[in-house]
């Protein structure tokens, strides 16, 4: 039986290609298919880690034309309630947002 404390607690520490995919970052934004270019895994098998620490708030994912940039996450894109550009928020989410924000309505979002 396993004790909690001694599990890993974030994704990167659980998995190698995480902790490539975050090292690779390091200081740079770079575009998914360059991200598999460099550390050699199929871009599936990427966009799966990218989701991942996504949703772990420890990257950011911006659209740029027909490419997603992905980034290191700061610490101010992980307090903010909703990271913009996450792969998985739906057009809905973000007019929703957008919406809210601009009627200065914050009480919308933290609904």
């Amino acid at each position: 039986m396993h004790d909690e404390s001694s599990l890993p607690r974030r994704s990167e520490e659980r998995h190698p290609t995480r902790r490539a995919v975050l090292s690779c970052l390091r200081g740079r934004a770079l575009a998914a298919g360059e991200i598999a270019r460099l550390l050699g895994v199929k871009k599936s098998t990427l966009s799966h880690h990218l989701r991942v620490l996504a949703e772990e708030r420890r990257v950011t994912c911006r659209p740029e034309g027909p490419l997603r940039i992905y980034g290191i996450a700061t610490a101010a894109d992980r307090a903010s309630p909703l990271l913009p550009g996450l792969p998985r928020e739906s057009a809905f989410a973000a007019t929703f947002r957008r919406v809210a924000h601009e009627r200065g309505g914050e009480h919308y979002l933290a609904r």
